[in-house]
């Protein structure tokens, strides 16, 4: 690109005001020293993308990629002045960072920017329209306020550490995930119901999250049968007569339970509201069922 500058660009290649304004931006002298100005700015650049995909970093390396992104990042805004409204240059001084950590940015430069750019739209939104260097700054400093305090204040630029906000770190201790779905809080409010197995190949049959009175009824009023002669009818075909003393029924979203499987293996099963399951009909044959209730 620079090569290909230098040989056509003249003054006269640009729009007067362009040039004018170019100038202003660099504090040139004449005009006639815009277009030198653009093809530097692409030097710069040109430069910037030779270092960064160097195959192999060394001490010096890294110093001369951060020269090379420093003074692109100062340059390109003073030409093109919509540059620094746009993700990509912010992003680019991560670079020496990932060149660090991974040792080289040939293969994780790609990936790790768009990582990066993903981080941003997400905390300015329409970031391509305005000026982000504020937004940016307010997260930054925020991120690094709390990684400082919960490590204690501690700061290479003074002598000791800042004792006022050494129990801050205790906040983020004994953190943990689970594999439940649900938090401990939600399962405390879930009004969980045990049922005893009617078999001896289920066991640890739960019963989570009442389903809504409103729900319910609405479900109830698109059954085609009675619910409850059509529920007598199933517990006297299953020979499950001792459960029709039980008149009153109720609802849940969520269903979980442990199978033992052929050569003993223990499944854990979970059944949810709108999930397909695969059923058995009177002639065997294999059908399919959506879940509309458990109860």
């Amino acid at each position: 690109m620079p090569f290909l500058l230098n040989r056509f660009l003249k003054e006269s290649s640009l729009k007067h005001n362009e040039a004018v304004a170019i100038q202003q931006r660099i504090d040139a002298l004449r005009i006639n020293l815009v277009p030198k100005s653009i093809i530097s700015c692409w030097v710069y650049v040109a430069k910037t993308m030779k270092t960064v995909f160097n195959k192999e970093f060394t001490s010096d390396s890294y110093k001369e990629l951060q020269q090379y992104l420093e003074e692109e990042f100062s340059i390109l805004p003073k030409v093109f002045a919509n540059f620094i409204n746009l993700p990509n240059i912010h992003v680019n001084m991560h670079l020496l960072m990932h060149a660090k950590t991974f040792g080289t940015l040939t293969n994780t430069q790609v990936g790790i920017k768009e990582m990066v750019h993903r981080i941003f739209k997400g905390m300015v939104p329409k970031m391509n329209c305005k000026n982000i260097d504020l937004d940016l700054l307010k997260r930054y400093n925020t991120i690094f306020a709390i990684r400082h305090l919960v490590d204690g204040g501690i700061d290479p630029r003074f002598n000791r550490p800042c004792t006022g906000f050494t129990n801050l770190g205790q906040l983020f201790l004994n953190w943990y995930v689970t594999e439940d779905k649900y938090s401990i809080e939600e399962q405390a409010q879930n009004d969980d119901a045990e049922v005893t197995s009617p078999v001896n190949f289920i066991s640890n049959i739960s019963l989570k999250k009442k389903m809504p009175k409103e729900d319910r009824n609405n479900l109830l009023l698109t059954l085609q049968h009675d619910f409850k002669t059509e529920l007598f009818l199933s517990y006297v075909d299953m020979k499950f007569e001792m459960a029709l003393i039980n008149s009153s029924t109720s609802w849940y979203k969520l269903a979980s339970y442990t199978i033992e499987e052929k050569n003993s293996v223990l499944s854990k099963v979970h059944l949810y509201l709108g999930d397909f399951v695969t059923i058995y009909e009177k002639d065997h044959e294999e059908s399919y069922a959506i879940i509309k209730g458990i109860f």
